[in-house]
């Protein structure tokens, strides 16, 4: 009698409902920052930022190397010299000469031609000092690796983001993938301080994996920090502990077994 009650003690207790949870390493990410770009293809000549420091609006982040568009420039002015020299002789000589007056329309049109391209490049020129958008702080790796770097159109180069907008990024591994909603709990464990966890909610998680830069797939998920917790500075890592549906405590137990026997045994 005694081990039959402790059997099916064992067997109701399976049937207790818990709420699965998974671990995840986890990153607090800037939330709707700014996304600096590069603006034209060009080379970056200079980073006038250090990381993580304080910019305002207008303050300029980084520089790409002029001299191709000047050197282009000169150019340009130099044709439209020349153009226009042989456009003022032709209206002189277009007086008693029939010929040279029909070829005007001609010559003002290398004229309005180069005058449009001279435009264009002092616009990129212009365009060769990017500025901040607004105030925050500049995100991105270290400066010496973007000196001297060529870079194409809409190429990211850094984050200005405002460090009051953070949040919980987190990266779930395929094997702990659990049923996540949004609105369900999620709780952080900071590297540096893991004995005071911060309290969050679920806002995002992908359909779909995605491999990672360790080529592991995973399932991006994120979070916000609930109203009164520390906000942490952007760039801290962690662990996150995600909180899924309520389930029978021995699903919660032999769910992560069973799945590893079906995918071993082919059923």
């Amino acid at each position: 009698w005694i081990i039959g009650a402790l059997a099916l003690g064992v067997l109701a207790a399976g049937f207790i409902p818990v709420r699965q949870s998974a671990l995840a390493p986890a990153e607090i990410i800037a939330r709707e920052p700014a996304v600096i770009r590069a603006p034209l293809e060009g080379v970056v000549d200079n980073v006038l930022v250090r990381p993580n420091e304080q910019v305002v609006e207008g303050q300029v982040l980084f520089n790409l190397d002029p001299r191709r568009l000047r050197n282009q420039l000169a150019v340009a002015v130099g044709a439209m010299e020349a153009v226009d020299a042989e456009l003022r002789q032709a209206r002189q000589q277009a007086v008693v000469d029939q010929k040279v007056r029909a070829s005007l329309p001609v010559l003002q049109g290398k004229y309005d031609q180069q005058v449009a391209e001279i435009a264009y490049l002092r616009e990129q020129l212009a365009r060769v000092e990017v500025k901040s958008p607004k105030d925050g702080l500049a995100v991105f790796d270290d400066p010496n690796e973007w000196l001297g770097r060529p870079v194409v159109i809409g190429e990211r180069v850094m984050l200005v983001a405002d460090p009051g907008k953070v949040e919980i990024e987190a990266r779930l591994a395929v094997s702990d993938v659990i049923d996540l909603e949004p609105g369900a709990p999620v709780r952080l464990f900071l590297n540096i301080d893991p004995e005071r966890p911060r309290d969050g909610t679920l806002t995002l998680a992908a359909y779909q994996a995605q491999p990672g830069p360790d080529g592991v797939f995973a399932y991006r998920v994120k979070a916000r920090l609930d109203d009164g917790e520390a906000l942490p500075r952007i760039g801290l890592k962690g662990t996150a502990k995600l909180y899924g549906a309520r389930v029978p405590l021995a699903y919660a137990v032999f769910r992560r077994p069973l799945a590893a026997a079906r995918q071993w045994l082919g059923f």
